[in-house]
């Protein structure tokens, strides 16, 4: 899912989307990004007893990659707007580990 809780959601979408979390849950791989922070999840989630639901199920085996620096987004002419070599190998390996849970 690209840009979890982005914004806030309505009560149904977040049980929707708790059927397919707890559908996946130890069985498959779900990779979420979000631009909102772990610890402000559970505020843009709604209602507070299926997010605490959502939440537990997605934190039972988190793994987090916390991407710092400016957004490669923006337009910049230079090669600086390439990812680092070293930002590839760290986000492969990341991901090698997900895969292997």
């Amino acid at each position: 899912m690209d840009d979890f809780l982005g914004r806030p959601i309505n009560p149904d979408a977040v049980s929707d989307i708790l059927e397919v979390i707890e559908d996946r849950h130890g069985l498959r791989s779900t990779i979420l990004t979000s631009q909102l922070p772990v610890a402000n999840w559970y505020a843009s989630s709604g209602d507070s007893t299926i997010a605490d639901a959502l939440l537990g199920c997605l934190r039972t085996n988190l793994h987090t990659i916390e991407l710092n620096g400016a957004s490669m987004r923006k337009v910049v002419p230079s090669t600086d707007a390439y990812p680092t070599f070293e930002f590839c190998f760290a986000l492969c390996t990341a991901v090698s580990q997900l895969r292997s849970c």
